[in-house]
């Protein structure tokens, strides 16, 4: 029964990815002899002094499109002087893995990305968000993983750490937030299945993470409506809402609440990353 729920979940998400947004044109670059595509939005009153900069990255099946409607981030970005680039995943997806084949061609397109972006408008290479949803997530890790971009900070909602991408991480400590709903039946929060496509679960990716940013210790108790380490070299921290299925908290777009769980609105996680942004800012910067 669980596997022809998620057949069926599967069928039904591709539908709606299909009819609910298109694959965005927006900025082109070349990247691994491949045509790939972005969005940039900068505030309107962009001044020439630098920027900080979020990588917004969608899911699996979803478009930079349906990123920036989901989640409202351009407004509130651009309110606060802050660039955020929505880029398109190959086929939709992004790699789970810097070390695949796709998700190596995946991390240098965005490594591109930001260079493109830099002689485009005056960003702060030091102040570079990766921000992700479900995939986007995964791909958000990997990206601070291969080492290739130094990332002020990562924020994922309902995702986890890709097993394959915890190998051989060359992150150096990196400031890291979670945001998870307790009854994710898409990513839970216990995490996946053994194999090459295993994702750890919520408490495994935040001891991965407090690991990685030398905290003294770590509250695992996703019971709690926060948890994260403490005394840590970067700052890890969770919120776990409790009965929140799989979406963007206090988000514009969701899909069917019979294959994602209950949508909730008693968070906005677009407010709370931008917040973890600024404070990163101001405290390890």
């Amino acid at each position: 029964m669980r596997l022809v729920r998620h057949a069926l979940g599967l069928v039904v998400l591709l539908a709606v990815a299909a009819c609910s947004s298109t694959v965005p044109g927006g900025t082109q670059l070349q990247s691994n002899n491949e045509t790939r595509a972005y969005r940039l939005v900068t505030p309107l009153a962009a001044a020439t002094t630098k920027r900080p900069l979020i990588i917004a990255l969608h899911g699996w099946l979803g478009t930079a499109d349906q990123m920036a409607e989901m989640t409202k981030l351009t407004p509130q970005a651009t309110a606060r002087n802050i660039d955020v680039a929505y880029p398109q995943g190959e086929a939709r997806a992004w790699g789970l893995s810097q070390s695949t084949p796709s998700g190596a061609r995946d991390v240098s397109f965005l490594v591109d990305m930001v260079a493109d972006i830099e002689k485009r408008t005056p960003i702060d290479r030091s102040h570079v968000f990766a921000v992700g949803f479900s995939n986007g997530g995964f791909m958000a890790q990997a990206l601070a993983c291969s080492g290739r971009i130094r990332l002020a900070g990562i924020a994922i909602v309902s995702s986890g750490m890709p097993a394959a991408a915890a190998i051989n991480c060359l992150a150096p400590p990196t400031p890291f937030l979670l945001i998870q709903g307790t009854k994710d039946p898409i990513v839970p929060s216990e995490g996946t299945a053994a194999g090459s496509d295993k994702i750890l679960s919520s408490a495994d990716t935040l001891e991965f993470w407090s690991t990685r940013n030398k905290c003294a210790g770590l509250s695992l108790d996703a019971s709690d409506r926060v948890a994260g380490g403490w005394n840590c070299q970067a700052p890890t921290r969770a919120i776990f809402i409790a009965g929140a299925g799989h979406g963007w908290p206090g988000g514009h777009f969701s899909y069917p609440e019979f294959i994602v769980g209950h949508q909730t609105s008693s968070i906005d996680a677009t407010r709370a990353i931008l917040d973890f942004v600024q404070t990163r800012q101001r405290v390890l910067f």
